[in-house]
């Protein structure tokens, strides 16, 4: 919920409860969990990732870019998470480590190497489940009518072992 700054709960039936609510939530917005089922939650008004335990109770986990954040998705022990108004894709790592991995901050169209390559408001982002690839939404010209958007497959370097 982004206006109410809170997450609740959905359960099989339809019905709604309230499950986290704090002032650290800026508009939550993107949410995942990680392998030990812990909840992950990007603010879109600020720059922050947050961790949400069991209880609902939220704490910072890591500031990720300098503007607001959009989505993110977990792999091999890894967050990817998009930077809807810096127009770049972070890797952010269980140990709060923080790397951006694609765009240079320019919004543009352009495929190549992470230090070229250019993006426009990347939204949603999906994790290959096995392939080592990420999946990124982008909004192809803002405030057009109607709104298009692409798919962009983003490969990713193997994990350091």
């Amino acid at each position: 919920n982004c206006r109410g700054n809170s997450i609740v709960k959905i359960a099989s039936d339809g019905g709604v409860t309230p499950f986290a609510q704090s002032e650290l939530f800026n508009c939550p917005y993107g949410i995942a969990f990680d392998r030990q089922r812990n909840l992950y939650a990007v603010n879109w008004q600020d720059n922050r990732m947050l961790r949400i335990d069991a209880q609902g109770v939220v704490s910072v986990f890591a500031r990720v870019s300098e503007k607001g954040l959009a989505h993110l998705c977990f792999k091999d022990n890894r967050f990817y998470v998009t930077a809807f108004r810096s127009h770049e894709i972070y890797e952010v790592g269980l140990d709060k480590s923080v790397k951006r991995i694609l765009g240079p901050g320019e919004r543009g169209m352009v495929d190549g190497a992470a230090a070229t390559a250019r993006l426009s408001f990347p939204m949603g982002i999906a994790c290959h489940p096995w392939a080592p690839r990420l999946y990124i939404n982008e909004d192809v010209n803002e405030g057009a009518l109607p709104r298009q958007s692409i798919i962009r497959v983003i490969t990713l370097d193997p994990p350091a072992r």
